[in-house]
């Protein structure tokens, strides 16, 4: 931000901006929710630092609605795990994702890293256009029956119907320097 913290919150240049919210609640700080300044078009005056203004910010996967799918194999075949990997690149922000433990095909757990999918699906009608990455990661969880959220700095996988049958969850958290540790969420 600038020196002038009020021209970021209240200028068409608030767009980005990042808007953290920190609990302070506990001995150790944590952020629950991370994200940008909505765009505004319009510049808003103010008279004193007294004055109150409203601030609008919008969480990071719907930041994703502006950035394109970037080519990672000659559009060829790429796993899961990269592609989530690129959409926590491309916020800026996400530093990894929980993956349910919930789905699985005879005894093995479907894991993000053990899946592959072919570029081509993410392109608009045979150009060489890709999706927007918010198309991506919606096409993803409606594929595996997930909900995708965000909470803190991380993204959450949750298959509510596993929810319905269980009282919790087992989940693989995978960050974006390709490890992951199993554990249940954090959340």
């Amino acid at each position: 931000v600038h020196d002038d913290y009020l021209y970021d919150a209240l200028s068409n240049c608030a767009q980005g901006t990042k808007v953290e919210l920190i609990d302070i609640t506990t001995n150790t700080a944590s952020t629950v929710w991370v994200g940008y300044m909505t765009p505004k078009v319009y510049n808003a005056g103010y008279d004193s630092c007294i004055e109150s203004f409203e601030l609008d910010a919008a969480d990071c996967i719907s930041s994703l609605q502006y950035v394109d799918y970037e080519e990672m194999n000659s559009g060829g075949v790429t796993s899961i795990k990269s592609i989530l990997n690129q959409i926590c690149d491309a916020t800026g922000e996400l530093d990894g994702y929980y993956w349910t433990r919930s789905k699985k095909v005879g005894n093995t757990i479907l894991l993000p890293n053990h899946m592959s999918i072919s570029e081509h699906n993410f392109q608009t009608n045979d150009t060489e256009e890709y999706w927007k990455l918010d198309e991506i990661l919606e096409e993803i969880c409606r594929y595996l029956g997930f909900t995708c959220l965000q909470y803190g700095k991380r993204m959450y996988f949750i298959d509510y119907q596993y929810l319905e049958d269980h009282n919790d969850i087992y989940a693989t958290f995978f960050s974006k320097a390709n490890s992951y540790n199993s554990s249940l969420p954090e959340h």
